[in-house]
């Protein structure tokens, strides 16, 4: 399943991807939380959306587009 930048509310289009809190190739369970995102100076942890094993796409630090895909869960 593909993770994607949720969108935050607000009219925000762009988010900064702060960091992934778990590692490439770990196994995450549904809901866990996984990487953090920045919007309008509030910090927000994102959950997994299914369980299983996380291929990181993207690294933190940049900005990203809301529904931009940035890892996948298989």
């Amino acid at each position: 399943m593909e993770v994607r930048i949720p969108a935050t509310g607000n009219g925000v289009e762009d988010v900064l991807l702060v960091e992934w809190l778990v590692p490439g190739g770990a196994s995450v369970e549904k809901g866990q939380p996984i990487f953090t995102i920045e919007s309008d100076k509030s910090v927000i942890e994102i959950g997994a959306p299914v369980s299983g094993t996380l291929d990181i796409g993207v690294a933190p630090g940049a900005m990203f587009a809301v529904g931009q895909v940035i890892a996948v869960i298989r």
